[in-house]
């Protein structure tokens, strides 16, 4: 992730879930991408890196590279993931709208999305 790039947030750490330092993570991206092993996220406590994960009632469990035992991941509840925006011209996301002007389907101008 380069210095330049906007973060988005894209997740929470909820908390933990058993001994072996599985987390409760809740996503706020529909992309599979974010919820891949290998994705890297920015966070106050410094890059986590997704090994595995799951499904796990609404959320996901995720098991984050460095991350062990409980004690691990008791230190990371609460954490804001952040990442940069996947580049893909089919999607448009939520920080893209901000200061232009919304239209619906039949032509109404609803303002300006700030």
């Amino acid at each position: 992730m380069g210095h330049d790039e906007p973060l988005l947030e894209v997740g929470r750490v909820r908390k933990p879930h058993g001994l072996r330092g599985e987390l409760v993570v809740t996503f706020f991206s529909d992309l599979a991408e974010r919820r891949e092993p290998g994705a890297t996220f920015a966070t106050d406590r410094g890059p986590l890196t997704i090994v595995r994960t799951r499904p796990h009632q609404d959320q996901h469990l995720v098991v984050f590279e460095g991350v062990g035992d409980r004690a691990a991941a008791v230190d990371l509840r609460g954490g804001v993931l952040r990442a940069p925006a996947i580049d893909d011209p089919e999607l448009v996301f939520a920080h893209q709208g901000v200061g232009r002007r919304l239209v619906d389907g039949d032509g109404v101008d609803r303002g300006e999305i700030v």
